[in-house]
């Protein structure tokens, strides 16, 4: 018995001289006519079974010879591959190719997002990532959105264009999505506390929140201390500072003591 498929050459041609020959050829038939009727589906099958090498070439082979619907889904396929190997550029690549062939393609939106956020391209990274779930509610996903809203607000504070309240809006954004996003609430206070005109006692809540989610946070407790220290309550700040001793004294205790001993000397001022 031999098997043919018109225009098709087999890799490896067995010689069939016993039944395990025979099945192999009818399983090499069978990836070469799915190959031919459906490409995007061979290439998704060579993927799940992690034959690189055979990959590369079916997406090519995609591309070349698929309908459109085929080649958005090999250029996407393509960009998850460049992902799995770091190579978060190309990636991009890939799915902005995915895109040209069809604009509304949700998850290759929600695949650049992924990459653009490993190449801290925060705010592409979020237009996208929204972009996608605009388009197909199902990909929302929390703590990613989440994520990419505290790093936008962070690079708003770093932006002279921005302005305060964006970065602000930001957080808030970032806490609605996940609450137990606890660095939008750490840099919602420290940023109250840069406004022209500081808002100690809104940045102490915030730091008190923090704390109440997280005892053991040093740095919220050094926070809320600053802002106690901006509302001239000496005595709490001091509490904090200790606090955060007790919280990672190998990392706090030298520094925060020494704040303990400027503020009881202040206190002991007339």
């Amino acid at each position: 018995m031999r098997l043919r498929l018109s225009g098709a050459r087999f890799r490896n041609e067995p010689v069939l001289s016993s039944k395990q020959n025979i099945d192999t050829m009818i399983h090499v038939a069978a990836e070469q006519a799915v190959q031919l009727i459906a490409p995007f589906m061979y290439a998704s099958y060579l993927h799940a079974s992690g034959r690189t090498e055979e990959l590369k070439d079916a997406i090519q082979y995609c591309l070349q010879n698929g309908a459109n619907e085929d080649k958005k889904w090999a250029y996407n396929l393509r960009g998850i591959m460049r992902a799995e190997q770091s190579k978060f550029k190309e990636a991009v690549e890939s799915y902005t190719n995915a895109l040209k062939q069809n604009n509304h393609f949700a998850l290759a939106y929600h695949n650049m997002a992924n990459v653009q956020y490993k190449l801290k391209k925060y705010e592409p990274a979020l237009d996208n990532f929204l972009m996608a779930v605009s388009l197909d509610p199902g990909l929302h996903d929390a703590s990613m959105e989440s994520a990419l809203r505290f790093h936008v607000g962070f690079s708003y504070g770093n932006d002279p264009a921005r302005t305060l309240d964006d970065e602000i809006e930001m957080y808030r954004l970032s806490l609605k999505s996940n609450p137990e996003q606890t660095q939008s609430l750490m840099f919602w206070g420290i940023a109250l506390m840069r406004e022209s005109s500081p808002d100690y006692q809104a940045a102490a809540a915030k730091f008190a929140e923090l704390t109440d989610r997280d005892n053991k946070n040093a740095q919220a407790y050094v926070k809320w201390g600053k802002a106690l220290e901006g509302l001239a309550d000496y005595e709490k700040a001091i509490e904090k500072y200790r606090a955060a001793i007790e919280a990672d004294p190998e990392g706090y205790e030298i520094n925060m003591q020494a704040e303990i001993d400027r503020l009881q000397i202040r206190l002991a001022q007339p």
